[in-house]
């Protein structure tokens, strides 16, 4: 098997969850060609593994590509089934001379009258044997202290340049010298260009007018050459960036915008859209701890409180991003909750067996002694005077704030590892180790078995009714349990089981929370955090290590999650992206959508909310439908003389004119400076779309019965390009073929129709050329988007594809593969950007080279009934409606890198800019950051 990594990076993510991913970064960047991504191709089961249900087959089959085994040796390593199970695979198929280890922590001795390990506390039982002489290991347990674990740190890349020194087949003096030398390169090349220019500027001076000339052209010359070099380092950046974003997005935000930045190329655009686009969810990182986030509470909608393992408190300003310091433990902690009011926070200290009560505004810290087992999960009750501890041996202990008396209730005989308690105090759920959740009556006191799930119960919370409690185990299932009816049901079937390590790692990691509204429930689910909203999840992927704690803002509109590297992440909670704006005002069941050329108009029409509630069993019928039409974001409905659906909008270019059409065949054009409007005689049967030529001279209209007419709005006389059947005619067929929807070409001269018969059609209008085409496809069709700068065409298929016809569909030049989708799709203004509406949002596709931008743009549970683009004058204007959301995108390079330093929350540190960027680059990404 060809080996796709240089190396397998093997350790413990409980001891080693901070030092892997930096020798990792290390490995990659040491030595790295200005132009490449990376020197060397590292595997990383954090950052090189999918979400996978077979795990092990992807971690053997990491194994089999990979050149070097690299061990981080520790206590930790040692006892991970993990780890020995890699070090065996590696052992029976690889040559274990190629094992590299790194030792972190513990003990590593070598018994040479044995040929083998002594007594080691860090060496893994699957390696003994496996060499018969010493083996050279790196030492790192210095850089457990330190703090800034990257190339810059001399010590540190002097360690990494060792322990790659193999990898590239070269000594370690010899790897060194390429690292300067590349990373120097750049700043040559530019040194030399300029130096040539100032000599020939010299020259130029004393040759007269001929010699100005020469060096005139010679500066054309040099300039030219600094801006390729500006323009390969832009494409580096973008590159850098989009192979980031699936692991370090904070970092791939920043450097995609310095891509554009440094020179707008494809490529640098290509990024920046790819890269926003890829957690469009996400809405900030929360940068200022520096281990596991335990603890989030929100005292505001704007107020958030972390607390973390070193029993660091912050308070943070959710809009602005900033945060300080407001208190510290006097020791760490394993295990922390805030009081419901955020003033206190709790404590366990497991080593004197005591709960502490810290003042988070000020003020000093309490201990209180209870039995020996210390705490494992901590809860405060309503109006926080009294505090919940469950301890190791499965006790309760109920502690009295103010005094710090408690009494101790028996629960069962495994540890409590999560704790929840009713608003009004008077009941509590307990989880145990093994899975089993117990209901406690206070006022009875009596207890009950609730159920027994398959991985510790460690994460568990009441809605704020009381009635309903959510468990989540250590295997990721998600289960709702009714307290009055004693039902319980899953939300969320979780994973295998998994391996005793695994088990024990996650028994401090899982966390849940019902929103404000109890719609919803959050959970954290190991590396990542979901959202579950009736049933369907949505996924906040982990960026920089497991999930630790999580919570919902007053509103419920943000979800904040912490991280066990200590990065706070916040995360719609709504389902609006951070990067879209949500219209106001907008109708339910929309069902078009429309946009003028600048997009400061905008018009929708779905069903007014009376009528919604009136739907009959069929669902068919909606009443009247309404027509909303923005100004500048600003909403009002228009007086509509409709009785029936409105199926077709078209705004004219310039934002004048709204032209509407109904099921009844009814068309009416608004004046939208006056509010006024005429009816248009037409005489159609039904009107299932519209469009408005570019110059807004004429109106083109599909209706039900297969006619396509053209309304010339300054003669005010109809054209019928194709007629409709009359349905009057008793000969005529009943199954007309009509226009599902309908686009102009860029100059207008064209008409291009999506057929109900699944037909494509085309007419010319100037020479009255016609031609229907057989897409050869079984879906059906349901939209067509001309690209508004040359003679192509898209059509959209519902289930899955999106074809490009050229000319009057002259030729078929590609096709799409896009799963799930609706059939809806838009080009934006300047034919950059084709948009297709899916189940699950809207996909972005980059026209030029046919790839897909970013992994998603939308979490909407709800699938996309519309996409529109505006015109030339705002082209990169997106609109997307679905279900009752009508969403706008501003996907200019402006918003992006906006969007990019408002989530990432930071600038580069000097090691990143080391690593990525020129050292003439001086300038900060995010000013202000």
């Amino acid at each position: 098997m060809a080996e796709r990594y240089d190396a397998f990076i093997s350790y413990s993510q409980s001891a080693d969850g901070r030092m892997a991913p930096a020798v990792q970064r290390g490995l990659q960047q040491l030595a790295r060609p200005w132009y490449g991504r990376r020197a060397l191709w590292i595997f990383r089961d954090d950052t090189g593994l999918a979400v996978n249900a077979a795990l092990w087959p992807a971690i053997q089959d990491a194994l089999d590509q990979s050149a070097y085994f690299i061990l981080l040796v520790s206590p930790a390593a040692a006892r991970s089934q993990w780890v020995n199970k890699e070090i065996a695979h590696w052992r029976a198929t690889k040559d274990p001379r190629r094992i590299l280890p790194v030792l972190t922590e513990g003990e590593w001795r070598w018994d040479e009258s044995a040929a083998d390990f002594g007594e080691s506390s860090a060496m893994p039982p699957a390696l003994r044997g496996a060499f018969v002489t010493e083996p050279r290991y790196l030492d790192l347990r210095w850089a457990r202290s330190e703090t800034d674990l990257n190339l810059r740190n001399g010590r540190f890349r002097l360690a990494i340049a060792s322990l790659a020194a193999p990898l590239h087949g070269k000594p370690t003096e010899d790897l060194e010298s390429e690292d300067i030398r590349q990373f120097r390169r750049f700043a040559r090349i530019r040194a030399t260009v300029l130096a040539g220019l100032t000599i020939l500027a010299v020259v130029a001076s004393t040759l007269g007018v001929a010699a100005y000339a020469n060096g005139r052209r010679a500066r054309q010359e040099a300039d030219r050459a600094v801006r390729e070099a500006r323009v390969a380092v832009s494409r580096q950046l973008a590159a850098d960036a989009k192979s980031l974003a699936g692991t370090d997005l904070d970092l791939a935000l920043l450097l995609s915008a310095e891509a554009y930045r440094t020179e707008p190329t494809l490529q640098a655009v290509d990024g920046l859209v790819s890269v926003s686009m890829n957690e469009p969810q996400l809405a900030s990182y929360l940068h200022g701890h520096r281990s596991a986030v335990l603890a989030l509470h929100f005292t505001g909608p704007a107020t958030l409180l972390s607390a973390d393992a070193d029993g660091v408190v912050m308070s943070w300003d959710v809009r602005s991003g900033r945060g300080r310091r407001l208190a510290q433990l006097r020791e760490a902690a394993e295990v922390v909750a805030f009081s419901n009011d955020g003033t206190l926070l709790a404590a366990d200290e497991t080593d004197t067996a005591q709960v502490r009560i810290l003042p988070v505004n000020g003020g000093p810290e309490r201990g209180f002694t209870g039995d020996d087992e210390g705490a494992r999960a901590l809860v405060f009750g309503p109006g926080d005077d009294v505090l919940f501890s469950g301890g190791a041996s499965g006790s309760l202990r109920e502690w009295n704030v103010r005094t710090g008396s408690s009494t101790s209730t028996a629960l069962g005989d495994n540890g409590i590892h999560g704790l929840a308690v009713t608003p009004d105090g008077r009941y509590l759920a307990a989880g145990d180790i093994d899975g089993h959740v117990r209901g406690y009556d206070r006022e009875r006191r009596r207890r009950e078995d609730i159920q027994s799930v398959r991985g510790a119960s460690n994460g568990l919370a009441f809605d704020r009714t009381g009635t309903r409690l959510a468990i989540r185990d250590s295997v990721n299932s998600l289960w709702l349990w009714d307290r009055k009816q004693h039902k319980i049901s899953a939300v969320a079937p979780g994973e295998k089981v998994l391996d005793a390590e695994t088990r024990e790692y996650l028994t401090a990691t899982a966390a849940v929370v019902f929103s404000p509204d109890g719609r919803s429930v959050a959970a954290t689910a190991g590396r990542d955090a979901a959202l579950y909203q009736l049933g369907s999840p949505r996924v906040f992927p982990g960026q920089n290590g497991r999930s630790r704690s999580i919570t919902f803002d007053p509103t419920g509109r943000t979800v904040a999650v912490g991280s066990e590297d200590g990065t706070i992440t916040l995360w719609s909670g709504t389902g609006d992206p951070p990067l879209a704006r949500r219209m106001p005002g907008a109708v339910s069941h929309l069902r078009a959508i429309a946009a003028s050329s600048d997009g400061r108009v905008v018009a929708a029409t779905g069903c007014s909310p009376a009528a919604f509630e009136d739907l009959d069993e069929q669902g068919f019928e909606c009443g009247a439908g309404t027509v909303t039409v923005w100004s500048d974001g600003k909403p009002r409905s228009l007086p509509s003389p409709h009785r029936n659906f409105v199926d077709a909008l078209s705004v004219s270019p310039d934002g004048r004119f709204l032209t509407s059409g109904d099921s009844d065949g009814l068309m009416v054009r608004w004046d939208l400076g006056t509010g006024r409007y005429e009816r248009l005689d037409l005489g159609t049967d039904g009107v299932e779309s519209l469009a408005t030529a570019p110059d807004g001279l004429a109106i083109v209209a599909g209706d039900l019965n297969g006619g396509v007419l053209v309304w010339d709005t300054q003669r005010r006389v109809r054209q019928v390009i194709r007629a409709g059947i009359d349905i009057s005619d008793p000969s005529a067929s009943v199954d007309a073929t009509f226009s599902f929807s309908m686009t102009l070409s860029g100059d207008g001269s064209k008409v291009f129709t999506a057929e109900s018969d699944g037909l494509l059609h085309a007419w010319d209008r100037r020479t009255g050329a016609e031609r229907s085409i057989e897409p050869g496809l079984s879906e059906d069709v349901f939209s067509i988007a001309a690209d508004p700068t040359r003679p192509r065409v898209y059509a959209g298929f519902r289930g899955g594809r999106v074809q490009l016809w050229e000319g009057l569909l002259d030729r078929l030049v590609s096709t799409i593969i896009v799963p799930d989708s609706t059939g809806y799709i838009a080009v934006s203004g300047d034919g950059t950007i084709l948009a297709v509406g899916t189940e699950a949002g809207v996909q972005l596709w980059e026209i030029a080279t046919g790839r897909r931008l970013g992994t998603r743009a939308t979490m909407d549970d709800s699938a996309i009934e519309a996409v529109t683009f505006a015109g030339p004058r705002a082209p990169q204007q997106l609109f997307t409606a679905s279900s009752d959301r009508l969403l706008a995108w501003d996907l200019t390079p402006e918003s992006l890198i906006a969007h990019a330093c408002g989530t990432a929350n930071r600038n580069l540190t000097p090691a990143e800019r080391a690593a990525y960027l020129p050292a003439t680059s001086t300038l900060p990404t995010c000013p202000g950051r």
